[in-house]
C-alpha cells in the first residue's frame, strides 16, 4: 500500500514495493498550500535561477497580509494589502 496526500492507502500490484519517489513537474515554479489538519505549509519548487526561500518568503507575507485584512478589515481594496516584504 501506499498512502496518498488525502492520507488514504491505495495498492500497488502484488509483488511490487515503492523504494523512493519525488515530485517531479514540467513547470519551472510550482508553489504548494499544504493542510495539515493543524496549520498550513508553503511548498515551492522552481528551476535557476529562482530562489525558493525568496518566491517562499513573498509568497509568506501575501498569505499574511491577505489573512490580516480578511481579519481586520474585509472590505479593504486587494491593491492596498501588503504582499512583498519590505526588502522586496
Amino acid at each position: 500500500n501506499r498512502t496518498t496526500r488525502a492520507g488514504a492507502h491505495t495498492p500497488l500490484w502484488d509483488g511490487a514495493r515503492v523504494i523512493d519517489s519525488q515530485e517531479r513537474s514540467n513547470y519551472p515554479l510550482l508553489l504548494n498550500l499544504n493542510d495539515d489538519g493543524e496549520g498550513f505549509s508553503l511548498g515551492v519548487q522552481c528551476c535557476e535561477p529562482m530562489d525558493p526561500q525568496r518566491i517562499g518568503a513573498n509568497m509568506r507575507m501575501a498569505v499574511a497580509g491577505l489573512v490580516e485584512a480578511l481579519a481586520q478589515e474585509p472590505q479593504r481594496a486587494l491593491a492596498r494589502i501588503e504582499v512583498l516584504p519590505a526588502e522586496e
